[in-house]
């Protein structure tokens, strides 16, 4: 409901916006991590805190509402709250940077710079009552910064982290698999068409690359994963952040869904075929959960899918249809 919110605030009312944000609440980190309902409270408050974050950086009125809605993540959970805080500074650094175009600018902007810390602080502040106790209480034990924050390696093999946009990823171990990041099997795909769209500006293609980047990036070194989880190493849940990429995904997705007549049918079916390159990769390496199953399954979607997407390109309707035959 949140996400659904955010996505028409965002781009207008559009019927389609129904499908991405059924994306978010049935996304694979949501089944997996479903004993741990204490998190769902930030998962839900998490499009509403980057809605604020656009209105400080757009000067609109809610503003406000971001030091609410944080302040509500941190009361919750101070852990995945403490997540989004990072999550939130890195977010509107992009957005800062899609908003300027010249140094000119730039000096314009620095007063919803100010406002972003006023606001952080303000929602720091309101959960402080939460936060200060418990930070007192976790003194001597996981609060202290653990030493092999400074020993440095990868988590996994990034090539194989994208298997994990695959339908039935999950191995069924959540200690030592990879970050759980499905969320339906063509927002992945639309978030490809994003960066082959022609009616997208460069700037904000690079800009978003870089953001997604510094996520992705952060899985996969141990010293980034544990900043974000406290600067400690995680245990039993490595990786507790990872909605956050599968958000940006959808969000990313959705807009690329708008402007999918910037998207011919010889980029389409380049997508395609690096899915079938990706995918005849996993059959003979055989490194992740993914197998022929799971494949031929996601294949026949996506050859529908792509196929009404090549030939119907101007129709929404039916990419609409084929969508939801996606999910």
């Amino acid at each position: 409901l949140t996400c659904n919110y955010y996505l028409n605030k965002k781009y207008g009312m559009n019927s389609s916006s129904l499908i991405f944000s059924s994306a978010y609440a049935m996304m694979s980190y949501f089944v997996v991590y479903m004993c741990n309902l204490m998190y769902f409270d930030c998962f839900i408050l998490l499009p509403l805190i980057v809605y604020g974050i656009e209105g400080i950086v757009l000067n609109k009125k809610q503003k406000n509402k971001y030091s609410i809605f944080l302040s509500l993540a941190l009361i919750s959970n101070y852990y995945i709250g403490f997540m989004l805080c990072i999550f939130s500074l890195l977010y509107f650094i992009y957005i800062l940077v899609l908003e300027i175009n010249s140094f000119a600018q730039f000096k314009e902007k620095k007063g919803q710079v100010v406002q972003f810390i006023y606001y952080s602080v303000i929602g720091g502040g309101i959960a402080s009552f939460i936060i200060i106790p418990t930070l007192f209480s976790l003194q001597d034990e996981k609060s202290a910064v653990n030493s092999s924050i400074f020993h440095i390696y990868r988590n996994f093999s990034m090539i194989d982290l994208f298997s994990n946009f695959y339908t039935n990823a999950f191995n069924g171990n959540i200690s030592s698999g990879l970050p759980q990041l499905f969320c339906g099997i063509m927002t992945p795909l639309f978030m490809f068409l994003f960066f082959l769209n022609k009616n997208i500006s460069k700037k904000e293609k690079i800009a978003s690359f870089f953001f997604l980047s510094v996520l992705f990036i952060s899985l996969y070194v141990s010293s980034l994963n544990m900043v974000w989880h406290g600067f400690n190493y995680p245990i039993s849940f490595p990786y507790r952040y990872s909605f956050l990429i599968s958000f940006t995904v959808i969000c990313l997705g959705y807009k690329g869904y708008q402007y999918i007549e910037g998207v011919n049918a010889k980029k389409i079916i380049s997508v395609g075929f690096v899915f079938f390159i990706y995918s005849l990769y996993l059959l003979i390496t055989k490194k992740t959960s993914i197998g022929l199953k799971e494949i031929i399954f996601d294949s026949i979607l996506m050859i529908i899918i792509l196929g009404l997407c090549s030939i119907l390109l101007r129709k929404k309707q039916c990419i609409y249809i084929s969508f939801l035959l996606g999910m």
